[in-house]
């Protein structure tokens, strides 16, 4: 008879942590706010938490009539990680998330399409993943 010893593992792993009291937890919904509105300002309510945000754009590119910089600034309750949906030639896109958390209305997160590879013809999106970061 053949053994699963992945199964083996995932069963002792489960009785140890039972034994010990450690249990599984599941992770928080986010909200994302996305709009094709660059300098968008507005409140947000995510699962009970509220605030403010607003995006800026910058770096105007006029090869491609996009800006190539998307800011988002977020006060309240969450924290913020700016996204952009960066363009391509081919007519592709792809979103892209920054690893800056803005919060309390202190500091901007901030994503640039401009060195980004193949998608580097500006954003047409932008989005703000809100979180109890």
């Amino acid at each position: 008879m053949s053994r699963n010893w992945k199964s083996y593992g995932a069963l002792a792993l489960a009785a140890c942590c039972a034994s010990i009291g450690l249990t599984a937890v599941a992770a928080e919904a986010q909200t994302r706010v996305t709009t094709s509105n660059v300098t968008e300002l507005g409140s947000y309510n995510d699962f009970g938490r509220t605030g403010n945000y607003q995006f800026t754009a910058n770096n105007w590119d006029s090869r491609y009539q996009r800006y190539q910089q998307s800011f988002v600034w977020v006060s309240g309750q969450d924290g913020g990680k700016d996204m952009a949906r960066c363009l391509r030639g081919n007519g592709g896109s792809n979103w892209y998330e920054s690893s800056i958390v803005a919060r309390n209305g202190t500091n901007s997160s901030h994503y640039d399409c401009t060195n980004n590879g193949t998608y580097n013809q500006g954003f047409d999106m932008v989005a703000v993943d809100l979180n109890n970061w």
